[in-house]
């Protein structure tokens, strides 16, 4: 076929071989390298915290039928003005003395959330983001509306068996944002250019990895590839598929 008779060509041809090795290697590298910073900068935001969700749900079903203690940290998370549960609200957990996260966990469809944490004085904040739907012509452009807080409640816990009373989360709104204040749109044009180059970049750290590895047959090659496309597929599918309405 006409790709293995090239192939062929390309790995018997000198000029190519060395292309590969100086040239096309170092480019390889810039595209992986910028790519795995710019997937540093998105992963801060969104995934560190849902993956406590199925966590939680798991831990409250166990509680339910009785095969798991209660949490002596416990309440609902609510509105502050109408009362009504809120769902999906991160609630945060800190250690009183260091002012430290001890602990994170999210708010289930009912507004409930829990916490078993050692026993000593801690304090509970949530947050609740809320954003707006995007368009179907521009379903990654989801942007933040709304920032909404509880105070930071003290709480005490005594011994591992002791169940404290329900503290609630009265979350309240704390800033509203202009989606279309001209700094919020120059901030996020800024942003969605610099993840879609480098999806670029690492889509095409990705081709010229396959192609180096199918003409020289190295395993550095491939090693390569596979980074490459791991990388592009954290990206891609987790971050901008499902971590995008996270932030």
């Amino acid at each position: 076929m006409f790709i293995f008779n090239f192939l062929d060509w390309a790995g018997s041809n000198p000029a190519v071989v060395t292309f590969i090795h100086k040239d096309l290697l170092g480019w390889t590298l810039v595209g992986i390298l910028f790519g795995f910073v710019v997937l540093l900068i998105e992963l801060r935001l969104p995934l560190r915290y849902y993956w406590n969700i199925p966590v939680y749900v798991f831990a409250n079903f166990l509680e339910g039928i009785h095969l798991r203690k209660k949490t002596p940290v416990w309440g609902y998370c609510l509105d502050r003005e109408s009362r009504q549960v809120i769902p999906i609200a991160a609630v945060e957990l800190l250690d009183a003395a260091t002012k430290k996260q001890a602990a994170l966990t999210y708010s289930n469809r009912l507004g409930q959330y829990g916490f078993k944490p050692p026993a000593g004085k801690y304090i509970l904040r949530a947050v609740k983001n809320e954003y707006q739907t995007p368009s179907l012509l521009d379903p990654e452009n989801i942007q933040l509306v709304e920032v909404r807080e509880s105070y930071a409640l003290p709480v005490r816990v005594g011994s591992p068996a002791e169940r404290k009373p329900q503290v609630n989360l009265e979350i309240q709104p704390i800033e509203k944002i202009d989606p279309h204040n001209p700094k919020f749109l120059l901030r996020r044009y800024v942003k969605t250019f610099v993840f879609g180059l480098s999806n670029g970049f690492l889509a095409l750290a990705v081709l010229a990895s396959l192609f180096s590895w199918a003409v020289t047959k190295e395993i550095v090659y491939g090693l390569f590839l596979a980074v490459g496309l791991t990388l592009l597929f954290i990206k891609i599918y987790i971050l901008e598929t499902i971590g995008r309405i996270c932030r």
